[in-house]
């Protein structure tokens, strides 16, 4: 598990500055992943970064992973017998080994 010294060690500071910006790993998760998903990083005058509430982060990725979902389409499948090539995780319970899904173009 990834601590805060972890994070310090690989900016360049001590341990003690990371939390002039985030109050904890939680804020600084949240706001990595908002950040990349679009979202504009919080300015100086929010330092340090508040830890989001139980569970707003991991609602947050759920939402997203949702969203993307119903842009997926997919474009190719096979049944039981060509299934047994493919890892295990793709398959479903019906035996249907899912190969490919493409995004379906909308942002």
């Amino acid at each position: 598990m990834t601590q805060m010294a972890d994070v310090a060690d690989a900016l360049g500071v001590a341990k003690g500055t990371i939390y002039g910006y985030v109050e904890s790993k939680e804020a600084l998760l949240d706001t990595a992943l908002r950040f990349a998903d679009g979202h504009p990083v919080p300015g100086p005058s929010s330092f340090p970064w508040k830890t989001p509430r139980a569970g707003a982060t991991v609602a947050y990725v759920r939402e997203r992973l949702a969203s993307e979902a119903k842009e997926l389409v997919l474009i190719e499948c096979s049944a039981d017998g060509a299934a047994q090539t493919r890892p295990r995780s793709s398959q479903t319970s019906h035996g249907i080994s899912i190969v490919a899904w493409r995004a379906t173009g909308r942002a």
